[in-house]
């Protein structure tokens, strides 16, 4: 719960993302946060838009049901 509250207030932050990505299961893999995160930090993006828009970000795995 922390962690939802923290993300909530800070959309930057990847540790918090990295604890609720997975909770419940969504299929979201470490590749893909670690990429989200890293573009996160290049572009100085936040991770919130970032997951509303995933095609913005390079080298994100494709989900099955993209392919």
């Amino acid at each position: 719960m922390v962690a939802y509250l923290r993300f909530c207030f800070n959309p930057k932050d990847s540790i918090s993302l990295g604890r609720i990505v997975s909770v419940p299961s969504r299929k979201i893999g470490n590749v893909t946060v670690d990429a989200l995160s890293a573009f996160s930090r290049e572009s100085d993006a936040d991770l919130l838009t970032l997951l509303a828009d995933p095609a913005c970000v390079p080298g994100l795995p494709r989900g099955r049901s993209n392919r």
